[in-house]
């Protein structure tokens, strides 16, 4: 907590009046009460509160930013930039706090205490008025930006998490990313809260978005506000629900090292074995990319080569590869100059996945449904392991993670609705039961035979794309 010199008191003085909530204050109120303000330097990782503490003052960033983080375990689901304010809640309801306020990498942090704050409502009206405001704003999903805006590193910062809050501000301006040249390497253009424009390497549009979530580099961000009238909109982008993209991101974030690491990222190479007949019948995106990449494993190029020369993202392409592969077309081999690297480099094929990705779920899949599945006779039964297991882990940080963004309710009552829908595909998913508590599946009564079996995997694939497809309906 630092001592506040005369001019320095001033400076903070003229921020808060022209930044915060306080900016309701006369200047010469402000400067009567500013002797009880305290300013505080935090470094990556502190705490300022968390659940159970007293809601003993409000908090307003000076500078830097804050994540916020709810539920058990916490999840972050918003950051606060400079000029905005935080604690406010539970000091108004006098009770103790009921999230996490973590410093992901530095801020400056002012503090009021809770007596100045009650005092001030007492004698300025327009003080309580401001602050219902706040509190209003966040529980219809909305913190806007003040200031400086969002800035930070992705090693610090969770970029699904950027993107909502961002998203959830419903202000218009550009999430630049820069690598480690300093250089932009990737742009989303964001109009009144939608992403309508992005650009990241070779990559536009929605194959941008996605890629972007996917990957792991530590890149400086930072928010700018500004009109971006002036930006054509990707039209197929526009039409894309955020919360959708996010949920997508998620799966792929989870789902692409499992990829990576059976091809051998990134630098093994996939040779032709076989022709190929109807390649929509392949995945999704095969049409459109499969005419493409085939004369690049014709050419033997490694799988990081593939990626780099193709507009398309690393998970389509390499979901395509691995279908490839399993029906015969195409099979796995090593390359000399692709050998000659690894050599040289000490690096295994797989050694860049070792680490999960930072996405929507990144990171929470496992601790999602890891106590339930542990506890379960299925689990037991495969020694806490099956590829229907995996699954159902993965499928379940996506849940927690969507809860945290739209709520439980609605996580809750659109998956009992899948899960309704995906039991006709395959009956043996009815014998899952939607925990009420975290909305999240639970393996409920289903059977060892049904866990260990090829379909098993498939049906919960299904039951995520009725998910995603019915609460797309639900969002409009």
């Amino acid at each position: 907590m630092n001592s506040l010199s005369a001019e320095s008191r001033q400076a903070l003085v003229q921020f808060l009046k022209e930044n915060s909530i306080l900016k309701v204050l006369d200047m010469r109120v402000l400067e009567g009460i500013s002797p009880i303000f305290s300013e505080t330097e935090y470094g990556p990782g502190e705490v300022i509160f968390q659940p159970g503490d007293p809601a003993d003052a409000v908090f307003i960033v000076r500078a830097g930013s804050v994540e916020v983080s709810q539920g058990d375990p916490p999840k972050a689901v918003a950051y606060l930039a400079s000029g905005e304010c935080f604690g406010e809640l539970s000091l108004i309801n006098d009770t103790v706090r009921t999230s996490t306020i973590r410093v992901p990498e530095t801020a400056t942090i002012i503090r009021i205490p809770k007596a100045a704050i009650n005092e001030l409502r007492k004698r300025f009206p327009e003080m309580t008025t401001t602050l219902a405001e706040v509190i209003n704003r966040r529980a219809a999903g909305t913190m806007p930006f003040q200031a400086a805006g969002l800035q930070g590193n992705l090693a610090f910062f969770d970029l699904a998490t950027v993107i909502q809050t961002v998203v959830s501000s419903r202000q218009s301006g550009l999430l630049i990313f820069f690598g480690r040249s300093g250089k932009a390497v990737a742009q989303l253009t964001m109009k009144d809260g939608a992403v309508i424009h992005a650009k990241f390497k070779q990559l536009s549009g929605e194959t941008a978005v996605l890629e972007l979530i996917t990957r792991t580099a530590p890149l400086d961000f930072i928010f700018e506000r500004r009109q971006v009238d002036d930006v054509p909109p990707d039209e197929n982008l526009r039409r894309k629900p955020p919360h959708m993209l996010l949920m997508e991101g998620a799966r792929r974030s989870d789902e692409l090292p499992k990829l990576m690491k059976s091809l051998g990222w990134p630098n093994a190479a996939i040779v032709q074995t076989g022709e190929v007949a109807g390649w929509q019948k392949l995945s999704d995106d095969s049409e459109t990319i499969g005419p493409q990449l085939w004369p690049l494993l014709n050419a033997k190029s490694s799988l990081r080569e593939i990626t780099e020369k193709l507009p398309f993202d690393r998970y389509s392409i390499l979901s395509l590869i691995e279908a490839l592969v399993n029906r015969g077309a195409a099979k796995q081999t090593v390359t000399e100059e692709a050998a000659a690297k690894l050599e040289q480099t000490k690096v295994l094929p797989n050694s860049a996945v070792t680490d999960k990705p930072k996405g929507l779920a990144g990171g929470m899949a496992a601790s999602a449904g890891d106590s339930r599945l542990r506890s379960s006779h299925a689990m037991n039964a495969f020694h806490g392991s099956s590829p229907f297991l995996d699954t159902l882990k993965y499928f379940n940080g996506i849940m927690t993670n969507t809860a945290a963004v739209l709520g439980k309710s609605e996580v809750r009552s659109t998956l009992a609705q899948a899960l309704k829908k995906a039991a006709s595909f395959n009956p043996n998913l009815a014998q899952l039961t939607v925990n009420q508590d975290t909305a999240t599946l639970e393996v409920g009564a289903i059977s060892p035979e049904f866990v260990a079996s090829k379909d098993s995997s498939r049906a919960l694939e299904y039951l995520l794309r009725a998910f995603m497809e019915i609460m797309a309906s639900r969002r409009g």
